[in-house]
């Protein structure tokens, strides 16, 4: 996404950290109530974290990223 100038760049990595953050604190209160309840909750969470995402998000990226073949191919080619 940097090599390829992505312009919600900043946005993509603050919602992840988000998730991040977010998921640490339900991990905390599912180890404090290990219920069925707390479990379900983690796991809706997590579903529609993931849903509305890969719907908002990573389908923007995806046509941003459409014609960054090269551009992708060559940053790849550097990590080799």
């Amino acid at each position: 996404m940097e090599a390829c100038e992505y312009p919600h760049l900043n946005k993509h990595r603050e919602v992840h950290q988000d998730l991040i953050a977010h998921v640490s604190s339900v991990a905390e209160n599912w180890r404090d109530d290990p219920s069925l309840k707390s479990h379900h909750q983690v796991g809706v969470f997590l579903k529609e974290w993931w849903i509305d995402h890969y719907v908002e998000m990573d389908s923007d990226l995806a046509q941003y990223m459409k014609d960054k073949d090269q551009v992708i191919q060559q940053t790849l080619a550097n990590f080799v």
